[in-house]
């Protein structure tokens, strides 16, 4: 067996292991907070989806009801009543339902987008069993406010500056270690 030691004249095995220690608080930091971020991303996505779901069904409502008034207006048309504005009234029905289809169709599709990046943000590829798992509520989902004293607690604990400060401490560290690196060792051969 080879055993040898070193004298940490200069703190370079001292340095390093401040260093290592930096590191990895850092890295548990920025997965914790990737973590976090990736929460929040799902939450904001449903939310987006639920409230999206009400606009695309009030706006299918709104196109049905466009349409029942430009059969009316075109019954009336055929029939010759109304008068001389029936032709410019009939063609404003007629451009306002095909601007709400258009409407509706970018809204479906903008729906459509969302499922997917919602799947996506759980590592799923497809939507038919996410769409069939979450299935869209008639009530927007109750989201109770944070207690008073919460965000005084929660600078307290320091959870919001604890990841720049570790990585400001990493950065601190490095040019010590490469300063402590330059020097000589001073070790011993093993007896």
């Amino acid at each position: 067996m080879d055993l040898s030691w070193e004298a940490d004249v200069w703190g370079r095995l001292a340095d390093r292991s401040q260093a290592a220690d930096a590191t990895t608080e850092s890295l548990e930091l920025d997965y914790r907070a990737a973590k976090d971020s990736l929460a929040a991303r799902t939450i904001q996505n449903w939310l987006d989806i639920q409230m999206r779901a009400r606009i695309i069904d009030t706006e299918s409502q709104w196109l049905n009801s466009l349409e029942d008034t430009e059969g009316v207006i075109r019954e009336r048309f055929l029939s010759g009543l109304d008068g001389s504005n029936s032709l410019a009234d009939l063609e404003a029905a007629r451009a306002n339902a095909a601007l709400t289809r258009a409407s509706l169709a970018a809204r479906q599709q903008s729906q459509a987008n969302a499922w997917r990046q919602l799947a996506a943000l759980q590592g799923k590829t497809g939507t038919e069993d996410l769409i069939a798992a979450l299935p869209l509520s008639a009530t927007v989902p109750s989201i109770s406010n944070p207690l008073p004293g919460y965000p005084l607690k929660y600078w307290q604990t320091g959870q919001t500056c604890r990841q720049p400060c570790s990585v400001l401490t990493l950065l601190m560290l490095r040019p010590a270690l490469l300063t402590s690196n330059c020097y000589p060792a001073l070790t011993s051969p093993p007896a």
